[in-house]
């Protein structure tokens, strides 16, 4: 088994601490905790990731939440090709629960999220210069919160959120909610609060494709998943729900267009991780709802330049070495890799953890062919980030 080089760092001072060992996790060259530790605790759950095309590094998005005081702030990152921290920023100033992170094309970040306004959930966008220092904050307090966003050309951002399902009533269910953001002039372009109560929106399942958002919500009557359709700041939409052939409730946990109006979306039976293709031209359609792996909770989903990149949460083991579905548990839950062909056949599958906790958040197909997954693991006392790049067959650089 090859060691790691595992990289310790410490934001706000550096600290002495008893951790897991190298040979913890398996097997990987370049692996890197990313852990954070001062005055406060803090737990790091991993949020969001985005590719620095200039440099093959990535940006992060983190919730850094004080357990002390169970306040919970931004924490963006930006690290080399190789996942080693050039800087780190955390908003103090500004209690945040961030959902998406987005980078403008002048290398501007906007954070998606919730705060606490009188009293009352309200969406928050945060903006931060090009090296992670505060800019501005807009707050909409008309009772949402953002789940996700999308940045567009035009210095436009477009958000995807929540409102309750009753005007001024509680949060057990939401109303879904679309608009945009003119970043340029600080302008509101246009907001829509749609028909039909929901329980959730489902942050990882947004995406704009032809004009039209598409994003799944969890339906209150059915326990299941809906996709909605829609054009951003309208009242109605399009919905279908999503029934597999097993008539068992599938819980949406990605969605992405990998052509027009032609998309992969991953979720879960049960434990058990499945994919299926849908079309969104016309009605919503989906295709054979397809086993990816047992026991493994979904995650997020990816297109990469050879098919499509799906990650979960696994604890099984299964196969054997040399085979394609080998995969070793180590622990408990380990970061969990596949790459399919658009006709779903599965290239390859991976897994990647240790004794521990090992949750997987996203996964980012790089320019250079190269795979980025992040998620959060347990190191200590503490919830911390786990980085693990790939090359693009699932070899560990």
């Amino acid at each position: 088994m090859n060691k790691l080089n595992i990289i310790i760092l410490s934001l706000l001072m550096v600290v002495a601490f008893s951790c897991r060992q190298e040979d913890d996790l398996v097997p990987t060259k370049v692996s890197t905790f990313l852990k954070m530790k001062g005055n406060d605790t803090y737990h790091l759950l991993a949020v969001d990731a985005k590719e620095d095309f200039s440099d093959g590094g990535l940006f992060i998005l983190a919730n850094a939440v004080d357990i002390d005081n169970n306040i919970t702030h931004p924490l963006v990152i930006k690290t080399d090709q190789n996942g080693v921290t050039i800087w780190q920023k955390i908003i103090e100033n500004i209690a945040q629960t961030s959902y998406s992170l987005e980078v403008t094309a002048d290398n501007k970040f906007i954070l998606s999220g919730e705060v606490i306004e009188n009293s009352k959930k309200a969406l928050s966008i945060i903006v931060l210069t090009s090296n992670g220092d505060y800019e501005q904050q807009y707050i909409i307090t008309d009772a949402i919160r953002a789940r996700s966003s999308i940045y567009q050309s035009g210095n436009k951002l477009v958000v995807v959120g929540e409102a309750p399902g009753v005007d001024d009533g509680p949060w057990t269910t939401v109303r879904p909610v679309t608009l945009t953001i003119d970043l340029s002039n600080d302008q509101l372009l246009n907001y829509g609060r749609m028909e039909g109560e929901k329980n959730e929106i489902i942050n990882r399942s947004f995406t704009v494709d032809a004009g039209y958002v598409h994003f799944a919500v969890t339906d209150p009557n059915s326990n299941g998943s809906q996709l909605v359709k829609a054009r951003v700041g309208e009242t109605t939409a399009a919905s279908s729900p999503i029934i597999p052939q097993s008539n068992q409730v599938f819980d949406v946990k990605g969605l992405a267009h990998y052509s027009s109006g032609n998309f992969c979306m991953i979720g879960n039976q049960n434990d058990d991780f499945y994919y299926t293709f849908g079309n969104t031209k016309d009605a919503i359609q989906t295709s054979q709802f397809v086993e990816v792996l047992k026991n493994t909770i979904a995650s997020s989903v990816a297109i990469h330049p050879n098919g499509i990149l799906v990650v979960g949460s696994s604890t099984l083991s299964n196969g054997q070495p040399g085979d394609i579905d080998y995969i070793q548990n180590k622990g408990e839950e380990d970061f969990y890799l596949a790459l399919l062909k658009y006709d779903g056949t599965k290239i390859f599958q991976k897994s990647f953890g240790g004794e521990a906790s090992d949750m997987v958040k996203t996964v980012l197909a790089l320019q250079d062919g190269g795979i980025f997954m992040l998620g959060d693991t347990e190191f200590g006392d503490v919830r911390t980030l786990l980085l693990i790049k790939t090359d693009e067959i699932g070899e560990l650089y």
